[in-house]
């Protein structure tokens, strides 16, 4: 977003690309989901 608004359009979808290729989010997640098991969190009941 910080790119769009700096008008530089090039990278911001370099930045995308990366975000996509380097599964960000799905890292993210499961990191979550560990710290949360070992916090002795259970997810289920938000599902």
């Amino acid at each position: 977003m910080i790119y769009k608004k700096l008008g530089n359009s090039e990278k911001a979808a370099e930045h995308k690309r990366y975000l996509d290729e380097s599964n960000y989010v799905a890292i993210r997640k499961a990191m979550f989901k560990k710290h949360a098991k070992e916090a002795g969190i259970s997810l289920d009941d938000y599902n």
